[in-house]
């Protein structure tokens, strides 16, 4: 199977919200990012990255050491204090997991030299969100080479306030917490990353100008699970709070 059949494949069962029952054997004859740019090229624009394989647990289940990235549709990346999301174009079931963010101007993609001095001039902000992830395949089964094609399992991102990125330097003590009332749904420290957020964002650059990704405008990027991967509910209110202070909340419809 050439490559835009398996990228035309894979893209029909995402739109349609449909699992893949089997592996596609003619995958491995691929690079599996190649595929994931040709599936991308015909899905709804990118208005975000995220980053796998930076925790212990997603390094085991996939067997690697190094992290992995997807695009994630633009129409599914929502931003601020209150978020009222809208799930119908949402693959369901709803799952999400606390992760740090950051905002990277697109004029860090022209010059290797430019991360730098935009982070010395705070040009890049920081975020907490809750990526929600999907995958048309069964996994661990098919194994990251479809989970990379498949945009490396996409589904939305919600983006709290930002905060200046310098507040993650050497603290790596911060804690997480997702809420619902009085209970808490799940939590973690960002020292329970195997790479810290700081480290995914100078890879993920590296990346993109590896695989020679054109970013033209700001772009999110969520550097990975920070907490565990829970089950959300609809019509439910939670709260993300970070060291002990609401960040943002958000409901699914």
């Amino acid at each position: 199977m050439s490559l835009s059949l398996i990228a035309k494949k894979i893209s029909k069962s995402r739109l349609n919200k449909i699992i893949e029952k089997s592996a596609i054997s003619e995958l491995s004859d691929h690079d599996p990012y190649h595929v994931q740019q040709a599936v991308a090229n015909l899905l709804p624009p990118t208005g975000a990255w995220k980053a796998g394989g930076t925790n212990k647990k997603t390094q085991e289940y996939f067997g690697t050491a190094n992290p992995y990235y997807g695009p994630i549709e633009k129409s599914k990346v929502h931003v601020g204090s209150h978020l009222a999301v809208d799930t119908k174009s949402l693959a369901q079931p709803l799952k999400g997991e606390l992760e740090i963010g950051f905002l990277i101007p697109p004029e860090v993609f022209t010059s290797k030299n430019k991360l730098a001095d935009l982070m010395a001039g705070g040009d890049i902000s920081a975020f907490v969100c809750v990526e929600l992830p999907w995958t048309i395949f069964e996994q661990p089964d098919t194994g990251l080479s479809h989970l990379i094609a498949d945009v490396c399992g996409a589904n939305a991102l919600l983006c709290g306030p930002e905060f200046p990125t310098r507040m993650l330097y050497g603290n790596n003590n911060i804690e997480l917490s997702l809420q619902s009332g009085d209970e808490t749904v799940t939590r973690g420290l960002i020292s329970d990353s195997i790479i810290p957020p700081l480290d995914v964002l100078v890879d993920f650059i590296a990346f993109i100008y590896k695989q020679e990704v054109e970013i033209i405008e700001p772009i999110y990027l969520a550097t990975g699970g920070i907490s565990e991967c829970v089950s959300l509910n609809k019509n439910t209110k939670y709260s993300v709070v970070i060291d002990g202070t609401e960040n943002f909340h958000f409901s699914l419809g």
